[in-house]
């Protein structure tokens, strides 16, 4: 390790930190880190570490280690992040990292030192194992323990270390896989050195964290307990065995200490020549809740003392009530007024046969059947037992039971509280479980955490599944973790109407004086609102500036953001860590996310924007230098969970009024010509990168048909690439394929185009008719007929059934005009048709600079009195030699009053064959298989979302109607005698006010065209 120094982070190290994670990725099995100077200052400022350690290179940063306060435990210190850049592996950095945090423990004053890692990671095991730490055998994770401090600082065993070097002289064998001895349920983890004759042994009980043996060429002390597994109320043996080996006796005085539910009133003072063997007696107390199976267990702690030396000897014990009797529901959301079956899960901790006999007892809320219980099991049986129970509103329930148990040679009673949770669809109530404050508001329901003080808060839909959770506040800067470990002052609950309030008071002991609220209220549409109130009670003026951090868990997959002025979309990204966005490009305060059928959503206030560090999103609150009697009120942060079904309207409800639909991007965007998919000679195609990665790699864009000139490029960390192509021929729609290969990483995104072809758009007119033709494609209206297009051909096929030049009776219609027509619901054609229209060729030029000409078919209500002033324009819009008609009504609003949500439609009688039974429609729909529906003697409809298709069995060409409304459903409706298709939009406007409504494609193409590929067709608009 020449040249390596060790170094406490300071920010001038933060751009070669940054490095150092980019080149890190080897170690992390390939996980790649895009961090940057500013990412890793952020990161350390809102850390709540006590020390970070780097390892230099000269100017090179190539190892990292940082130091936490172990909060899934008591008594030890944690290594959060220990990492060795992937070119410096293998000269002992990591080593001395670890060390550098084994000798910080020390000097805190811990016993003990923890990490996490995962099991494959065989490279580092073998280090983390030689700096003394052992790995734990267990099945959820990969923990390793370190009680070298505990060694060091321990009085018997300082000595020795004068002449053994911890480090050098263990002769502990190095295994890469879990550590631990097994004897009678008890797992102990040991230690051995050896140096010039000198050998020395120390044995930890995993489950208590404690030492329980010691061995050196002198003597040698065990501590055994009979048993892990101890029903409470009863006593049991602790055994010692201690040999002499010297010639002098050992002068040994042994004390009992009380800890937790352990009472343990024994003392002895006693000489040992060669050996004795002592037993004692400690009780087991009542306990309320069962052990967690990985913390630290109560402990039977001896405090033994040699020649006047003393150390704490510690046994875990597993404590256990004489039986585990819970109430388990088989379902999440409960129902009223019915029986519903649930269970009694019942365990005999006793090794012998034992009876159990308790009462359910009833309440207000609900009963049970039965609620007698007389239940006889063998030794540690366990059993589970159907019950019905009846509900007749929502609630918590907590009882305290007595439980009877007979034995072979005693009877006894114990006390036991059973609980559940009956949350309903419309009740609303509060409570406290064992772990757990809940409030219940319908369906939706607040967890607080305050099992072993950890103070955080879980947001949920009971009736479905997504969750967000709320860790517990830090105050700093640097941040500490105060509130974790410690429990709350006090809680309240209170109501008001359909609003549900929880308040958490806390009082801070590192800032004197300051106290604070975290409220949080919860409505029953699943809208949640928490934010913190702060008071400072000291007597001058704070000498410090006081800031708040406060984490909220939130998914960040498929998820929405305005991001750097546009729509982002995520969807189910690559590489999609809240690492890799910048917080500070958010331009409006919210994020979407969808997972499956779970919506989340999150709102806060411009002044506290949502900040994003490595792992975690949060919000800090910056309180300045608080005066006496100061307060400060932060502004709320807003939650939902399936409130909003999409993100247009959380946007909506986030900034209080509604807004236009603007397309969204995904976070890596590919675009033909800015969006329009209108394309002539030269093409421009872009992919962006939104996110902050430095991905480098190959960029290639073909087309399906091959009419687009096949171009490439290299994508760099600009995460911006611009190519320029042209058109080979016109042959039609077509589809642009993008394939990117970036370093281990291949997809691919689809655009469709449609080339424009040379000329004009031709127009005639001879009596009442009008037609244009744009070379493939005529389309034709009458002055006198109806206001409605009533043909349209393609390569001179009819598409649309109409009764032109005369209306008539057909289906469920009397008049009956058919083709394509516009209109209210509440107004029929035979009203429409009596009012004066008029048809006229137009030329319009859309946002995207595409020169549409057609027809335009215009009407005024003037005889309905509901309608009275409202001029529809219809237009049928054309390009040269391209398969599209472009529909789109714009109409001028003079009724005299607001118009409020107006359902438009547009009505299409469709002809895909001259032969009626021999005509089709294909309904797709997401996440569901393509169904297509054949005319026949049966009246058929269908709603779609995408596109909606019609096929013929003589055709070739298939007739798509795509929708870019505001509302996207398509009706499809045939019966005996009609095919038709219903395309409705809502509109809204002033008195005066003229608006563009019900924008649709019909596009023609031998293929069916995949909806996904048409989504630029939404860019294509007039203002």
């Amino acid at each position: 390790m020449k040249n390596i120094k060790i170094v406490k982070y300071e920010h001038k190290y933060a751009a070669a930190t940054a490095v150092m994670w980019q080149n890190s990725s080897k170690g992390w099995n390939g996980e790649t880190f895009f961090t940057t100077k500013q990412a890793v200052i952020t990161e350390e400022e809102n850390s709540i570490c006590l020390n970070v350690w780097l390892a230099l290179s000269g100017k090179l940063v190539v190892g990292y280690c940082n130091l936490f306060e172990y909060q899934a435990d008591t008594g030890a210190l944690y290594i959060g992040l220990l990492n060795v850049r992937d070119d410096h592996h293998g000269q002992k950095i990591g080593k001395v990292l670890a060390l550098k945090a084994v000798e910080r423990t020390i000097e805190l004053g811990w016993e003990r030192l923890d990490l996490y890692t995962w099991t494959g990671n065989t490279k580092a095991v073998p280090l983390y194992k030689k700096t003394g730490f052992f790995w734990e055998d267990r099945d959820d994770t990969t923990h390793l323990v370190n009680f070298i401090p505990s060694v060091l600082n321990n009085e018997l065993l300082k000595e020795y270390f004068k002449d053994i070097d911890w480090y050098e002289d263990s002769i502990r064998k190095i295994e890469v896989k879990p550590d631990g001895r097994k004897e009678n349920e008890f797992e102990y983890l040991t230690y051995e050195w050896e140096k010039g004759g000198k050998h020395l042994l120390a044995e930890f009980c995993r489950r208590g964290r404690g030492l329980r043996k010691i061995e050196t060429n002198e003597f040698a002390i065990t501590v055994t307990a009979e048993d892990l597994k101890l029903v409470f109320g009863d006593k049991y043996k602790i055994k010692y065995e201690i040999e002499n080996k010297t010639k002098i006796p050992l002068k040994i005085e042994i004390k009992g200490i009380n800890e937790k539910n352990i009472k343990f009133d024994f003392s002895k003072k006693f000489s040992v020549k060669k050996s004795e063997t002592i037993e004692a007696e400690f009780f087991v107390e009542a306990i309320e809740k069962e052990q967690n199976t990985w913390k630290t267990h109560p402990n039977v702690i001896s405090e033994i003392s040699v020649n006047g030396k003393k150390s704490l000897f510690k046994i875990g014990i597993d404590p256990k009530f004489p039986a585990k009797i819970s109430l388990v529901q088989t379902d999440g959301i409960c129902y009223k007024d019915v029986e519903t079956e649930m269970f009694i899960d019942i365990e005999n901790c006793f090794k012998e046969d034992a009876v159990f006999s308790f009462e359910l007892p009833n309440t207000d809320c609900v009963s049970f059947q039965p609620k007698k219980f007389k239940i006889a099991l063998k030794s540690q049986e366990k059993k589970s037992i159907p019950i019905k129970y009846f509900l007749k509103k929502g609630c918590i329930y907590v009882q305290e039971v007595e439980v009877k148990v007979v034995k072979q040679n005693s009877d006894f009673i114990f006390k036991r509280k059973l609980e559940s949770f009956f949350p309903t669809y419309t009740d609303m109530f509060y409570g406290k479980r064992q772990d757990f404050h809940i409030i219940s508001n319908g369906k939706y329901v607040l967890y607080f955490r305050y099992k072993d003080h950890i103070n955080r808060a879980f947001f949920m839909d009971y009736a479905a599944s997504g969750r967000i959770f709320f860790n517990y506040p830090k105050l700093g800067k640097p941040y500490r973790d105060e509130f974790n470990k410690r429990l709350y002052d006090k809680v309240e609950y209170t109501s008001e109407g359909s609003v549900s309030r929880f308040t958490v008071y806390y009082s801070s002991e590192e800032i004197k004086g300051l106290k604070f609220k975290n409220i949080f209220e919860l409505s029953a549409n699943g809208i949640l609102k928490t934010w913190l109130e702060f008071e400072f009670y000291g007597k001058n003026k704070c000498q410090k500036d006081i800031q708040m951090k406060y984490s909220v868990g939130v998914p960040f997959a498929e998820t929405v953001m305005h991001y750097d002025g546009k729509l982002v979309e995520t969807k189910s990204d690559v590489k999609n860590e809240p690492m890799n966005w910048d917080c500070e490009k958010f331009t409006e305060p919210w994020i979407f996310s969808k997972q499956d059928e779970i919506t989340v959503g999150v709102i806060w206030n411009d002044d506290n924007p949502l900040q994003l560090g490595d792992w975690e999103k949060f919000f800090e609150f910056d309180l300045g230098k608080m005066k006496a009697g100061a307060k400060f009120s932060t502004k709320p942060i807003i939650c939902s969970i399936n409130t909003f079904q999409n993100y247009k309207e959380l946007r909506n409800y986030a900034q209080k009024k509604k807004l236009k639909n603007d397309r969204t991007k995904e976070s890596f965007h590919f675009e033909i010509n800015d969006g329009n998919p209108f394309v002539n000679e030269n093409i421009t195609l872009s992919i962006h990168e939104f996110k902050n990665i430095n991905v480098k790699g190959n960029i290639v864009i073909t087309s399906q048909k091959g009419s687009l000139i096949a171009v490439s490029g290299r994508f760099t960390e600009n995460r911006e690439l611009i190519l320029e192509s042209h058109l080979t021929e016109n042959k039609g729609i077509d589809v642009a394929e993008m394939k990117a290969e970036l370093e281990n990483l291949k997809f691919s995104r689809n655009k469709a185009f449609f080339p424009i072809g040379k000329g004009k758009i031709d127009y005639s007119k001879s009596e009442d008719r009008h037609e244009v033709c744009n070379g493939i494609i005529s389309l034709k209206a009458s002055d006198k007929f109806g206001p409605a297009l009533y043909s349209m051909k393609y390569k001179e096929k009819e598409w649309l059934d109409s009764s032109y030049p005369t209306p008539i009776a057909k289906s469920w219609w009397k008049p009956w005009i058919g083709g394509i027509y516009l209109s209210p619901p509440q107004a029929q054609i035979e009203s429409i048709i009596k009012e004066k229209y008029s048809v006229k060729f137009v030329e319009k030029q859309d946002t995207s600079g595409n020169k549409w000409s057609g027809l335009c078919i215009e009407f005024t209500f003037k005889k309905n009195e509901k309608f009275k002033g409202l001029k529809v324009k219809q237009y049928f819009l054309l390009l040269p030699k391209v398969p599209v008609v472009f529909s789109i009504a714009e109409v001028m609003q003079n009724t005299g009053r607001y118009i409020s949500n107006q359902y438009m439609q547009a009505a299409c009688f469709l002809k895909p064959d001259e032969v009626f039974t021999d005509s089709s429609f294909l309904r797709k729909a997401e996440n569901c298989d393509d169904v297509e529906i054949i005319v026949g003697d049966k009246m058929q409809n269908r709603q779609t979302k995408e596109c909606a298709i019609f096929k013929s069995k003589n055709r070739k060409e298939i007739l798509h109607i795509k929708s870019v409304s505001n509302r996207r459903d398509i009706y499809m409706l045939l019966d005996t005698s009609v095919i038709s298709a219903w395309i409705g939009d809502m509109m809204k406007a002033k008195n005066g006010e003229t608006v563009f409504i019900n924008p649709h494609f019909y596009i023609f193409n031998e293929e069916v065209i995949d909806d996904s590929v048409l989504v630029d067709l939404e860019n294509i608009r007039f203002e």
